[in-house]
């Protein structure tokens, strides 16, 4: 995971600019922080997947690089917000599922449909974001692209 560097501002403590001024920049440099640790809870690490199973992991990308059919996991909790993106390179493609008797379901937009069991790629470069919309049970695609999920 990223992980951005926080702003001091120990080194204008003690210059000799006014109270005002300083408790501004105080104020302003604690805002920064607060804002840079958002940023770094919500970017997604890029991780490559080169065996035949992973375990997502909440706001990660993947790409699948196996020549094996693939197999990721949903992660057992997210909270709502949460993104999961698949990037299809391996040439057996990939199969997104559920956390085992988690009761989680999947909603493909793009089709209408609903995955309680699996969606697999019709095709090595199928893609697909997907966001947390019910907190570790519901999740909705963002985007996908393919040439035909696989939906159960």
């Amino acid at each position: 995971m990223l992980a951005l560097d926080k702003i001091d501002s120990s080194p204008i403590a003690y210059s000799d600019f006014d109270y005002q001024f300083l408790q501004w920049i105080w104020v302003l440099v604690d805002t920064l922080n607060e804002n840079l640790g958002d940023i770094s809870a919500v970017i997604s690490s890029i991780n490559p997947i080169t065996g035949t199973t992973q375990a997502a992991e909440s706001n990660s990308s993947y790409i699948v690089q196996n020549d094996l059919l693939t197999t990721i996991t949903l992660p057992e909790l997210s909270p709502v917000g949460a993104r999961i993106s698949i990037a299809g390179f391996g040439a057996a493609g990939w199969v997104l599922i559920p956390f085992p008797a988690s009761g989680q379901t999947i909603k493909v937009a793009s089709v209408g449909g609903s995955a309680s069991v699996s969606i697999t790629s019709a095709s090595r470069y199928d893609s697909i974001e997907i966001i947390c919309v019910e907190a570790n049970l519901t999740w909705v695609t963002v985007s996908d692209q393919t040439t035909g999920f696989v939906i159960v």
